[in-house]
């Protein structure tokens, strides 16, 4: 079942090292427990059990408190969802056009919307040029009809 946990995989020594790693994801997700413990654990049951029984745990506590004493405040540095959101919010306030689409490129950009090239040494550059072609009109349908039998006749001429 996906959430029968085994405990014998949370205790120590294995435990030390991914409560030090919960530490430093709660830092960065102080609100939500669940998003720190899958940056620590993919199996659903797993990060339950961490979410769930070390947010209070004293090797947690004590790391958290550690990396603020040693990083202070870069420590809580945003998740790339808090970061994104910030720029979206930004642009919102823009007042100039030219801003907010500075920023909104950048939401777009940081987010993963842009691809990204392969780096497989190719260089593709489109150019959309908008050129016109003047076609010239018949005055009647029977004048058409004549032109382009006459054209017919030179192209059959010449190729044979």
């Amino acid at each position: 079942m996906w959430n029968e946990v085994k405990t014998a995989l949370y205790e120590e020594p294995h435990a030390t090292a991914l409560k030090k790693l919960f530490a430093a994801a709660l830092l960065r997700n102080p609100d939500n427990a669940w998003n720190a413990a899958r940056e620590v654990e993919e199996h659903p049951g797993r990060a339950n059990f961490i979410a769930t029984r070390w947010i209070d745990d004293e090797t947690v506590l004590a790391e958290k408190g550690r990396l603020l004493s040693v990083m202070g405040p870069i420590a809580k540095v945003p998740t790339k969802e808090e970061f994104a959101a910030e720029l979206y919010r930004s642009a919102g306030e823009c007042k100039s056009a030219s801003d907010k689409l500075s920023y909104l490129k950048f939401f777009s950009d940081v987010m993963g919307f842009v691809e990204r090239g392969t780096g497989n040494g190719v260089t593709v550059n489109l150019l959309n040029q908008q050129k016109t072609m003047i076609v010239p009109v018949a005055a009647s349908d029977e004048e058409w009809e004549i032109a382009a039998v006459a054209h017919q006749k030179r192209l059959a001429e010449r190729h044979g």
